[in-house]
């Protein structure tokens, strides 16, 4: 397990339906509900927690399928709010920022900026 697919799951359990979760990127052709991809874009060291503390950079995207900008406006600002709430609820993610973005041309979505730590070894 990843800790990408650790905070899937994690958000797949508090978000629940309508919301599907992917512990990656996916592929967009249709979105019926509102969907969560999450993936890990990042791991470096971090020296000054310990020898054993890796900092992960995580992605959570928010995607919405209607594509009239005035409905994808309001359902993106209604899915980002629980998914920002949901994370808000996860201990090891801090969530850092949220830019706004558009999936192949038809699909709105934000791009949540997260960061986690997490130990190897012992």
């Amino acid at each position: 397990m990843s800790l990408a697919t650790d905070v899937a799951d994690d958000l797949r359990v508090r978000l629940g339906k309508p919301y599907v979760v992917r512990g990656f990127l996916p592929t967009v052709d249709a979105v019926p509900h509102p969907t969560v991809a999450v993936w890990q874009t990042r791991v470096v060291k971090a020296p000054l927690l310990g020898h054993n503390v890796l900092q992960f950079e995580i992605t959570v995207q928010v995607i919405v399928g209607e594509e009239d900008m005035a409905a994808a406006d309001r359902a993106l600002d209604v899915a980002l709010l629980d998914v920002l709430d949901a994370l808000q609820r996860i201990s090891l993610v801090d969530w850092t920022g949220a830019d706004r973005v558009v999936r192949e041309d038809a699909h709105h979505a934000y791009n949540i900026n997260c960061q986690a730590l997490a130990k190897i070894g012992e």
